[in-house]
C-alpha cells in the first residue's frame, strides 16, 4: 500500500510540472494568434503596451477553459510514453499492479483539472470577456483618443472643425482651435491655450483656459467680428461625440445562469435564445473532455503496450482516436446551432466516450489480477 502512494505521489507530481508546462506553452500560442487582430487596432488607439497587454491578458481564461482538456491528452501520452521509453511499465507490468490502480493517480488529476475547467467557465471566463468587451468600447468611444488627433484638423460632424497642435499624457490638449458653423445666422470660433475634457452624467464637455471666442455673422460681411476673452470657458460637445452605454453582449461574455435563464424583458428572438443556450451547454460539456481524452491516452499507451517498438504506432492510433472524438464533437455542435434538440449529443459523445474506454480498463484490470492470482497459485 505503501509503494503504492508513492507511486501516486511519483505520477501526480510528474503529471502537474509536465501539465503546467504544455498548457502555457499551447495557450500562449494560442493567445498570441488572438492579439494579432487588436495590434492595429491598439496602434491607431495610440495606446501603451501597457494596456495592450492589460486588455489582451483578458483572453487567457477563455483560451485556458478551450485548451486544458487536450493540453492534459499531451501531458498523458508523453508521461506514458516515458514511463515506456525507461521502462518504468515494464515494472509495474511485471509487479502485477493492475491497470486501474495505474489509472488512478491519472484520474484523481483529470477530476481535479476537471473540476478546474468549470471553475473558469461559470465564474472567470464570463468576468474576463465582459472586461474585455467593456474595455474595447471604451477605446472605441475614447474621445480624446479617437478624435482629437494632434496637428490634424478634424470635423466629427459636419459645419464642425477642431484641431489640436498637441496633447499631453495626462490627457491635457494644447493650441485649440474649433470653429462651429452649425448655426445657419453665425460662425462661432473658439481659440484657446489649453483644454481639458470632462465627462460627467454621460456628458461631454470641453474645458478650455485662457482663450478667446470670436463670432461672426454670416449674412452681414460688414459687421465686425465679436470677440471676448476668457480665463476658462466650458462647451458641451455631447451633440457632437455620442458615447454607446448600451453594450450588447456576446453570449460567451455572460454569466451561466443568464445563459440559462434569459431576461424575459428583454425580448431576446429565438435565433439569440437558441445561441444562450447553445453557449450554455458548451461551457457545461467541454470540461468532460478532459476525463475523455485521458482515457484515451490510458488506453493506447498503458493496457499490455511493453514493447518499445510499438510505441509510435500506439501514439499515432492514440490521437486518431482523440481526434475523431472532438470532431464528431464540433460536428454535433454544428448540428445544435440549427436543431437545438441535438444540444443532449454535446454531453453524450465525451460521456460515452468516458464508459467505453472506463470499461475497457475495467475489463483488463480484471484480466491482470485474475492471471497474476493464477500464476501465484501455481507458485
Amino acid at each position: 500500500m505503501k509503494k503504492l502512494n508513492i507511486l501516486n505521489k511519483y505520477i501526480s507530481l510528474q503529471l502537474l510540472k509536465i501539465f503546467i508546462i504544455v498548457l502555457l506553452a499551447i495557450t500562449t500560442l494560442a493567445w498570441l494568434s488572438q492579439i494579432l487582430r487588436y495590434v492595429e487596432f491598439i496602434i491607431e488607439k495610440n495606446r501603451t503596451i501597457n494596456e495592450f497587454i492589460s486588455l489582451t491578458i483578458l483572453l487567457y481564461p477563455w483560451l485556458i477553459s478551450i485548451i486544458a482538456p487536450i493540453a492534459f491528452f499531451i501531458t498523458c501520452l508523453f508521461l506514458l510514453d516515458r514511463m515506456l521509453n525507461d521502462s518504468e511499465a515494464i515494472v509495474l507490468y511485471s509487479s502485477g499492479i493492475s491497470p486501474l490502480r495505474k489509472l488512478k493517480p491519472f484520474l484523481a488529476f483529470g477530476l481535479a483539472i476537471t473540476l478546474l475547467i468549470y471553475f473558469i467557465n461559470i465564474l472567470i471566463t464570463p468576468w474576463s470577456m465582459k472586461e474585455f468587451r467593456d474595455k474595447i468600447t471604451t477605446l472605441k468611444t475614447d474621445v480624446i483618443n479617437n478624435s482629437m488627433v494632434e496637428s490634424k484638423f478634424i470635423s466629427p460632424e459636419e459645419g464642425v472643425d477642431i484641431y489640436i497642435r498637441n496633447k499631453e499624457n495626462d490627457n491635457t490638449l494644447s493650441g485649440i482651435f474649433i470653429n462651429d458653423a452649425r448655426d445657419k445666422r453665425n460662425d462661432i470660433t473658439y481659440i484657446a491655450k489649453s483644454a481639458n475634457i470632462i465627462k460627467r452624467n454621460n456628458e461631454i464637455s470641453m474645458v478650455m483656459n485662457n482663450g478667446v471666442i470670436h463670432k461672426s455673422q454670416k449674412n452681414i460681411r460688414s459687421k465686425p467680428i465679436e470677440a471676448i476673452n476668457f480665463d476658462r470657458y466650458a462647451i458641451n460637445l455631447s451633440d457632437i461625440y455620442k458615447e454607446n452605454h448600451d453594450i450588447l453582449y456576446k453570449p460567451s461574455e455572460k454569466p451561466l445562469m443568464d445563459l440559462l435563464f434569459p431576461d424575459k424583458n428583454q425580448n431576446f428572438n429565438d435565433s439569440y435564445l437558441n445561441k444562450l443556450k447553445l453557449e450554455a451547454h458548451m461551457r457545461l460539456s467541454n470540461p468532460l473532455y478532459t476525463i475523455a481524452f485521458m482515457l484515451i491516452a490510458f488506453n493506447g499507451m498503458a493496457i499490455n503496450l511493453i514493447i518499445r517498438n510499438t510505441r509510435i504506432k500506439a501514439i499515432i492510433n492514440t490521437c486518431i482516436i482523440a481526434f475523431s472524438v472532438k470532431i464528431l464533437g464540433i460536428y454535433a455542435l454544428d448540428l445544435a446551432t440549427k436543431n437545438p434538440s441535438i444540444s443532449i449529443a454535446l454531453y453524450l459523445i465525451p460521456i460515452v466516450t468516458i464508459m467505453i474506454f472506463g470499461l475497457n480498463i475495467i475489463y483488463h484490470s480484471s484480466s491482470v489480477y485474475n492471471e497474476t492470482k493464477t500464476q501465484r497459485d501455481q507458485v
